[in-house]
């Protein structure tokens, strides 16, 4: 138990409101701290003194006590509705996994769209017309050579066959 937790106990602790687990808790810490035994004495000394005053409290002193100490804190978008929502991913872990993606993002659009880059407001529909002919040429120029080299493999898969079933029917 840490001194913060003792001192929110201490009232708990000598109202006998602690359960037997968190009891012992405080009471090995009771032991090993020199300050919260101070601290305790000193709860207690006063709860006695008070308990020994026979005056009365008067009507409503509570009520003003909280009044007067309870500040109301003013709505705030970012305090009230942002921050809280955003909390949980305010971390380390969720800070570099967000890194990476952008980064993901921004090597996509790069590779995905390299003249995406090279284009400007400038750019006239003609010209963008031009540009996307020029693509369709160059695509159509792969896809013939893409083609011509499946029909190579196609002629080469061909003569193998041709190979291991000749030899197969030639054997005696």
């Amino acid at each position: 138990m840490k001194c913060a937790e003792f001192e929110t106990s201490i009232s708990d602790y000598l109202e006998n409101e602690l359960d037997s687990g968190l009891r012992l808790v405080f009471e090995e810490h009771l032991l090993s701290c020199r300050e919260c035994g101070l601290l305790l004495e000193e709860v207690r000394g006063l709860r006695e003194l008070l308990l020994a005053s026979e005056q009365p409290v008067p009507p409503g002193l509570v009520q003003q006590i909280l009044d007067r100490t309870a500040v109301e804190k003013p709505w705030s978008l970012w305090l009230d509705l942002v921050r809280p929502t955003f909390a949980p991913f305010l971390n380390q872990r969720f800070g570099f996994s967000a890194a990476l993606m952008v980064l993901y993002c921004i090597l996509i659009v790069n590779f995905a769209v390299p003249r995406l880059s090279a284009m400007s407001f400038k750019d006239t529909p003609a010209l963008l017309e031009e540009e996307a002919q020029g693509l369709t040429s160059q695509l159509d120029k792969t896809w013939s050579e893409i083609h011509a080299t499946g029909q190579r493999w196609l002629a080469r898969l061909e003569l193998l066959k041709e190979y291991v079933y000749g030899r197969t029917t030639s054997a005696p």
